[in-house]
């Protein structure tokens, strides 16, 4: 079954794959979570990670001795109960069809460094119409290669990668997009920059607002 979303102006759409790349020692989850509180005045968002980032976490862990995804759900019996996957797609799966009317997931991916199939994953937004934002942690120099050679994965509808500049006198953050032969760059903390973000991504805006990397 294929599930269809709308937009705010009534249009129907499907969900996508965005991938957040980062490196290690930026506030990436707290400047996400600035990006989906704007998301979030138009959209039902869960939140997956291992730490407490926000209010409605659920929360995630990946047992590397059991090579397995493991979930906290709530329920009526037990309190929570833990799910163990083998692959992150079924887990996802699992949640969206247990909990009704989300629009976006966002998982935070940056505790665990394991292979993630992004195709499966993409195949399962178009499925179920739920768009899943995926903040990865990846080295430095990955992402700068990344950059240099403009690479796009291919099952990825749209790459982001947030970069922070510390050779300048006074370090500057950036969001690029790389999609297929697309490339965009946007500086965080400017006045937009969060409108700037989201019209990029295809997600929309509403408000503005500023944080501290």
């Amino acid at each position: 079954m294929r599930y269809i979303s709308m937009n705010k102006n009534g249009k129907k759409e499907f969900g996508k794959l965005i991938s957040v790349m980062s490196d290690k020692d930026c506030n990436k989850i707290e400047i996400m979570l600035s990006v989906m509180d704007e998301l979030s005045r138009d959209n039902t968002i869960l939140y997956l990670s291992e730490k407490d980032i926000c209010e409605e976490t659920i929360f995630i862990n990946y047992d590397y001795e059991k090579l397995e995804f493991q979930i906290s759900i709530k329920d009526n019996f037990y309190g929570y109960s833990l799910l163990s996957f083998y692959r992150l797609e079924d887990m996802l799966r699992y949640v969206i069809k247990s909990i009704d009317n989300i629009d976006i997931i966002f998982v935070d991916g940056t505790s665990f460094s394991v292979k993630v199939n992004y195709k499966k994953l993409k195949d399962l937004a178009k499925e179920t119409g739920v768009t899943i934002i995926l903040l990865l942690e990846k080295e430095t120099i990955e992402l700068l290669n990344t950059l240099k050679f403009r690479k796009h994965i291919k099952d990825i509808d749209e790459s982001l990668i947030l970069y922070i500049d510390r050779y300048k006198e006074i370090p500057e953050g950036y969001f690029y997009k790389v999609s297929g032969d697309e490339f965009k760059s946007i500086q965080i903390n400017t006045p937009t920059w969060i409108e700037d973000v989201l019209k990029i991504t295809g997600l929309g805006y509403k408000y503005v607002k500023v944080v501290d990397f």
